[in-house]
């Protein structure tokens, strides 16, 4: 067997493994240590870290329930603005967070949550870094699929995760921002992915610099209209 057909081999098997296990990603349930809230009922602050479960090939990939991350900022009006990049935009992107969140959760397949950090970040260190970075016009880099891979198969197949480009994925964004207002200590941006953030061991996978700590997992719900 040659060399290509065995590449060939590798890669329908990779393929196939990760369609199977994003049709079998569970839907994130808030459990007993997981406050519940509704969006109603919280104000938002910068550096509120939010989590979607809106995409399952992403989700199988990524080795987690959680396909998507984003971290609010707040500036001068007052107004919680959700920061992050998607492949969809392109481009880093600081968009009014209240309606991107009510459309989310009025789909039903959706599950949104967040992670507050204690005390509050610097806001306006937060909010000159996603200035920048949409200013700048910050490209999305489809990468995320190179730290899931390794998650799942570098037993087998090592992988250099190490960035080389220009651009950030969503939660490489994430980790970036918190490491400008001197809040995450440094981690490797491009080897975590959004169930990180999601994680209950989240203080060993994104540790904090003094005094900072994680917040609990809170999942978010709209009030019942009836």
């Amino acid at each position: 067997m040659d060399e290509t057909t065995v590449v060939l081999i590798l890669t329908m098997f990779a393929v196939s493994y990760v369609m199977l296990r994003a049709l079998h990603v569970p839907r994130p349930v808030p459990g007993k240590k997981h406050p519940i809230q509704l969006v109603e009922d919280v104000q938002f602050r910068s550096g509120d870290v939010i989590l979607f479960h809106s995409n399952p090939w992403i989700q199988g990939i990524v080795d987690g329930e959680w396909s998507h991350v984003g971290i609010v900022v707040v500036g001068k009006s007052g107004e919680p603005k959700l920061f992050e990049i998607t492949g969809g935009n392109r481009f880093a992107t600081a968009k009014s967070f209240l309606p991107i969140l009510k459309k989310e959760l009025l789909q039903g397949d959706r599950v949104v949550a967040f992670r507050r950090l204690h005390p509050q970040p610097p806001s306006y260190l937060l909010c000159h870094f996603a200035r920048e970075c949409v200013r700048k016009k910050m490209p999305y880099e489809h990468v995320y699929w190179r730290a899931g891979f390794v998650r799942i198969f570098g037993w087998a197949f090592p992988l250099d995760t190490r960035h080389g480009g220009v651009g950030a994925m969503c939660s490489s964004l994430v980790c970036d921002a918190l490491k400008s207002c001197g809040v995450l200590q440094t981690v490797e941006s491009f080897e975590m992915l959004p169930p990180d953030f999601g994680s209950d061991d989240v203080d060993s996978r994104l540790p904090l610099k003094d005094p900072y700590r994680w917040a609990s997992l809170t999942f978010l719900r709209m009030r019942d209209p009836g």
